[in-house]
């Protein structure tokens, strides 16, 4: 499933509230890749730690270790990439 660009907005501002708190952010979806990866790929974009067309393979070698993709779906991969601050 997909959040609202809102609703994206109001997650990313939670991450950035904790982090500037010195809290660990917990970032997870049922499976967690799909959800998760898009949440992460956004922050990654949003942080200048990866681009729209490298991201996914950001997300790969943060999760070598964990079977499957993240994102999982075309829909939640062009969400991030379609990503504006």
């Amino acid at each position: 499933s997909m959040p609202s660009r809102a609703s994206m907005a109001a997650i990313q501002d939670a991450i950035d509230a904790a982090i500037t708190a010195q809290r660990p952010a917990y970032v997870h979806c049922w499976g967690g890749r799909g959800r998760t990866g898009t949440v992460v790929g956004v922050y990654l974009l949003r942080c200048g730690l990866a681009t729209p067309d490298n991201f996914v393979d950001v997300l790969a070698r943060l999760r070598a270790r964990a079977p499957g993709a993240s994102p999982e779906t075309d829909e939640q991969i062009a969400f991030v990439r379609s990503w504006q601050p």
